[in-house]
């Protein structure tokens, strides 16, 4: 589990993504940084203290969980650009691959702070600098 330092602004929408360099397992979207810590970084994801999507299309929400381990999202792979798109005054997050038309966007609660996200289990992931 990474977290990125940097918070994401509530007064402003929030970019960042992620570059799919080696593929096993792998989450990337958006959690509650005081939540995961105090959680002892186990159980994101299935616990949804966060929102994520995973690698083969199952999607993990903080505040849906009726939408917790459904195969709703894209898949992505090795060599794949994950964009994310978090806007917090529209209280959504955007994931888009590779700048297609495939994507999915999930409602968020914006009560606690929000960081970038990425779980990763024997895969290599690079986070792009986040643009504002």
């Amino acid at each position: 589990m990474c977290l990125y330092e940097q918070e994401i602004s509530k007064f402003q929408q929030f970019n960042f993504a992620f570059l799919i360099l080696e593929l096993n397992s792998c989450f990337m979207g958006v959690g509650f940084k005081d939540i995961i810590q105090k959680n002892n970084y186990t159980g994101i994801g299935y616990e949804s203290v966060s929102y994520l999507i995973r690698h083969d299309g199952y999607i993990f929400s903080h505040h849906q969980q009726h939408l917790n381990n459904k195969q709703i999202s894209f898949y992505f792979t090795s060599n794949d650009i994950i964009l994310v798109k978090v806007n917090i005054t529209e209280k959504y997050i955007r994931w888009t691959k590779n700048n297609t038309v495939q994507s999915i966007i999930m409602e968020i609660n914006t009560e606690e702070e929000l960081y970038p996200c990425v779980i990763i289990n024997k895969s290599k992931v690079k986070i792009f600098d986040i643009i504002q």
